[in-house]
């Protein structure tokens, strides 16, 4: 799996499980040029809005009628959420102000 690009150095320096457990709490610190990066927030939570509902709407569809197909379509719709939310989300830099954190 190929590394993302530092959005500051735009250099491929970090690796798919380092993104995947970013967040502004705990940034990814680039080891080329030592910015603290994360994916960005607000599409981060958008693609998790969307597959809470898809699966919302699965799990209310399987309580009326369960099926098998309902709990693998549950089983997909994370599968492919989850890697495109990986490689769909950029990175940003985490910019220090003040007394706290600012995107």
């Amino acid at each position: 799996m190929e590394n993302f690009r530092c959005p500051v150095c735009e250099q491929p320096t970090i690796a798919p499980r380092r993104k995947w457990s970013a967040s502004s709490f705990s940034p990814v610190t680039c080891p080329q040029c030592g910015a603290a990066v994360y994916p960005s927030g607000r599409q981060a939570s958008l693609w998790r809005i969307v597959e809470s509902l898809l699966l919302t709407l699965i799990v209310i569809r399987a309580l009326i009628d369960f099926s098998a197909w309902l709990v693998v379509l549950a089983l997909l719709v994370i599968a492919v959420m989850e890697p495109l939310r990986l490689y769909l989300v950029p990175l940003v830099r985490l910019e220090r102000s003040g007394g706290g954190f600012a995107r």
